[in-house]
């Protein structure tokens, strides 16, 4: 049995579909690595992040054949037989996830719940806005009555994501590698129940290299009982928590300017700051003109803005993300910010 990769491109009157490479079993062409190569990667099961959320389930049905299909042995006129190389069957073989309660338990206190992901070499999962592809690493908490998790100025779920790393190869993309926790802070009660604080968390990520794969776990804990401040799950909670992004230093002015119905520019500036990256977050509505990044080299940035309230999914438009920037010789750091549209603007 030999492997073939064929690009074929499918559409129709009312859908459009992206290029996209599958893999087909052929009985009678030989395998040469010159013709296919034996890697499937993200580039031939996805063109984009959208389409990369969609193809999923095929990029792991992909594996599964790619990696039965290359454990048997392929000649070719008496050459050698090319060697088997496993591909990894699920994401959970990639991605360890640690859960924990962390902090001290008194009536109306808080404590987190902290989920580490251990990630094996050369793989990496994503951040919440995981940029030209990739899907966001997620918490999500089934929480006892009386406790309540920290919230955005929306109502929603505030997950603490620690600053990311910029992959840039070939596409922009942000995340993690080696080791990650996410945590979700969360109030107590005023009475804690002798039975304790059982909480169920769940969990998912995209895992990739040169292939991707989704995961996902569930575990539970309780709220009740938090680990030894020097568990590991604490201290990795405690690196987590030192990389989280400051709030915007007051050095830094970060303005919406060339506003209308259709587009703005986001301006940055900042006394004696140098080499400014902007990462932005995905904000329903608004978006970066062109790229999933800009920078600049001087203490000033123009970020060129596309606006479409059509496109809000109701809420605010708003412009949000991380400012990454040194000052006078320091290390640089990271910042977060979230800036509103005008409302006569948020209007369609």
């Amino acid at each position: 049995m030999h492997l073939r990769f064929d690009r074929h491109k499918y559409s129709s009157s009312k859908v459009l579909s992206p290029p996209m490479t599958i893999v087909s079993i052929d009985r009678t062409v030989p395998c040469r690595l010159a013709d296919a190569n034996p890697i499937i990667t993200r580039a031939h099961c996805a063109h984009s992040r959208n389409w990369s959320r969609l193809l999923v389930p095929i990029v792991a049905l992909c594996a599964a054949i790619a990696g039965d299909a290359f454990a048997q042995t392929a000649r070719d006129g008496g050459a050698a037989p090319i060697k088997s190389q496993r591909v990894p069957k699920t994401a959970e073989e990639l991605v360890a996830v640690r859960v924990a309660v962390v902090g001290s338990i008194a009536p109306s206190s808080t404590v987190r719940v902290a989920v580490t992901f251990d990630i094996t070499p050369d793989w990496h999962i994503y951040w919440e806005n995981p940029g030209d592809s990739g899907v966001a690493t997620t918490i999500a908490l089934e929480l006892p009555t009386g406790c309540v998790a920290a919230q955005h100025a929306d109502g929603s779920v505030r997950v603490d994501y620690p600053v990311p790393k910029i992959f840039q190869e070939g596409e922009t993309t942000f995340g993690y590698e080696k080791s990650v926790t996410l945590s979700v802070e969360v109030t107590l009660p005023a009475a804690i129940p002798a039975e304790g604080l059982p909480v169920v968390v769940k969990s998912s990520w995209l895992v990739c290299k040169e292939l991707c794969l989704f995961g996902r776990n569930t575990a539970s804990a309780d709220l009740a009982k938090p680990v030894e401040s020097t568990a590991p799950a604490a201290v990795s909670l405690r690196d987590s928590l030192s990389r989280l992004p400051l709030p915007l230093a007051s050095d830094c002015k970060a303005t919406l300017i060339e506003v209308t119905a259709s587009a703005a520019v986001l301006s940055v500036e900042s006394q004696g700051a140098k080499e400014f990256t902007f990462v932005p977050l995905e904000t329903p509505g608004v978006r970066l003109a062109s790229g999933s990044l800009a920078q600049s080299a001087g203490s000033s940035l123009r970020v060129p803005l596309e606006i479409n309230p059509e496109n809000a999914l109701g809420k605010p438009l708003a412009v949000a993300g991380l400012l990454i920037y040194s000052v006078g010789g320091n290390n640089p750091r990271a910042y977060s910010f979230r800036i509103a549209v005008p409302t006569s603007v948020s209007k369609p």
